[in-house]
């Protein structure tokens, strides 16, 4: 083997390795993303029955509100972080949601919880899950080769229809034992956890932009919703 075979080779390995490790921390983020919104959503529809008193209508609304942000802002918010940087994105969204989390536990503790905080905290989980959905589809494809992207987002979305089953269980009780304001400290906590995760670039970055994507990974960012 001559010494510039020897040298890509050597650079192609380096290359794989963290492709491997950004695809891991990815696949951290997105399961600790899905369960703090999880979590969220779950306590704040017990918190509108418990404590606010709403009826079915009102559980609807909430819901509604949670899912507004794909419909309405789903197409603008894939653009931007199409052009921008997706895994900047999704740690800006864990942290805000993280945010939100803290401000409604204190709501809770001083008694402050009414119908339309709870709208308002839906839309914002609505929002930032809208942001992290769509910067996982994104930042798959910048951080493993071309035919590795569909396996990649696969397994995203396995990860996601499996957490979506057990979450519900374990907040369930979890909720019984500690409490909503700090149940909701938690959901905080797994959201930075899931944003923290995204902060260590590994070894490098293969590709840091867009401008620096390959043409035929380029625009390849699909919401798995």
């Amino acid at each position: 083997m001559d010494p510039d075979e020897a040298s890509g080779t050597a650079a192609e390995s380096a290359a794989s390795g963290w492709y491997s490790q950004a695809a891991r921390r990815l696949e951290a983020s997105n399961a600790l993303d899905i369960t703090s919104r999880n979590i969220m959503s779950l306590v704040t529809d017990a918190l509108a029955v418990v404590y606010v008193g709403a009826n079915a209508t009102q559980i609807g609304l909430l819901n509604a509100a949670g899912t507004v942000a794909f419909l309405v802002l789903g197409a603008p918010i894939g653009v931007w972080i199409d052009r921008a940087d997706a895994r900047k994105a999704m740690v800006l969204a864990t942290f805000s949601r993280s945010a939100v989390c803290l401000l409604l536990a204190f709501a809770i503790a001083r008694g402050h919880t009414s119908f339309y905080l709870l709208a308002i905290v839906s839309l914002l989980i609505g929002i930032s899950g809208t942001v992290a959905e769509t910067g996982q589809t994104v930042h798959a494809t910048q951080v493993v080769e071309k035919s590795s992207i569909s396996l990649l987002i696969s397994r995203l979305s396995a990860v996601d229809k499996v957490l979506r089953l057990a979450v519900p269980a374990a907040t369930g009780l979890a909720l019984g034992l500690m409490g909503a304001p700090w149940l909701m400290v938690f959901a905080a906590l797994i959201s930075l956890s899931a944003g923290i995760v995204l902060l260590n670039r590994g070894n490098g970055n293969v590709v840091s932009n867009h401008s620096e994507m390959p043409k035929e990974k380029r625009g390849k960012g699909k919401s798995r919703f």
